[in-house]
């Protein structure tokens, strides 16, 4: 038996070899496919290989190959209920979800026939993907709070609203084509929110398509000069 491990989960587990009867018992440890937080590989393929010197049929009506899990039956691995192998020959079937988590020792029951000693490996390997692995959420957390800005300026998006809000604090901010009554008092101009201080820097009187991610006009208006009774910024 060759058992996997934490840091390598994809190491293989043997579970029968060199055999004349698949009766479901002994079997093999999966334990070792556990990873962090008590997770284990939601899929699992076994490979079975005929090693002997003629043609071996497993399974059969009567008694399928049939994966057990803690001595329990959990699932009939191939259609019809039985497969076919050559000499040398390898097939794979998929353990059904979640076994893993049903229980720790896996082994195979079925019928075998053959022209010859029967000799027979099947080895179970967990298919284990990143997206597999479900994050902590700390981890969430994180990767929402580290993520950069650049990027997520997509129009309407959370991230764009996130960016003007900054950009409105006056970050990489740009004020131009301004108006002014007798008084003094602005009563209009143009805002313009720039993704790079580079960019705001080279920003022109009156310019356009200079590389801004939003445009605001500025309209405001007073009884008298000087007397500011509305004042109003609009997203052009």
């Amino acid at each position: 038996m060759s058992v996997g491990s934490k840091t390598n989960p994809l190491l293989d587990i043997t579970l029968h070899n060199g055999v004349a009867t698949l009766p479901g018992t002994g079997g093999a440890s999966v334990a070792s496919w556990e990873l962090a937080n008590d997770y284990m590989p939601r899929f699992a393929v076994l490979i079975f290989t005929n090693d002997g010197a003629a043609e071996l049929t497993l399974g059969d009506n009567t008694d399928p190959v049939t994966l057990l899990v803690d001595g329990v039956p959990v699932g009939v691995l191939f259609e019809g209920r039985a497969a076919v192998l050559g000499v040398g020959d390898s097939i794979v079937a998929f353990a059904p979800a979640d076994a893993g988590v049903m229980g720790q020792t896996w082994s195979i029951s079925a019928a075998v026939a053959s022209g010859a000693a029967v000799d027979v490996t099947i080895v179970a390997r967990p298919i284990v993907t990143t997206d597999e692995i479900p994050p902590t959420a700390a981890a969430i957390a994180d990767q929402v709070w580290d993520e950069v800005l650049s990027g997520h300026l997509t129009a309407n998006s959370t991230g764009l609203a996130l960016f003007i809000s900054k950009g409105l604090s006056q970050c990489n901010y740009v004020l131009d084509q301004t108006t002014f009554d007798s008084a003094g008092m602005l009563t209009a101009g143009r805002i313009r929110i720039f993704a790079t201080a580079g960019a705001a820097s080279s920003a022109t009187q009156g310019g356009s398509g200079e590389g801004e991610v939003a445009a605001f006009t500025i309209a405001a208006s007073g009884a008298t000069p000087g007397q500011l009774q509305l004042y109003k910024v609009t997203q052009q």
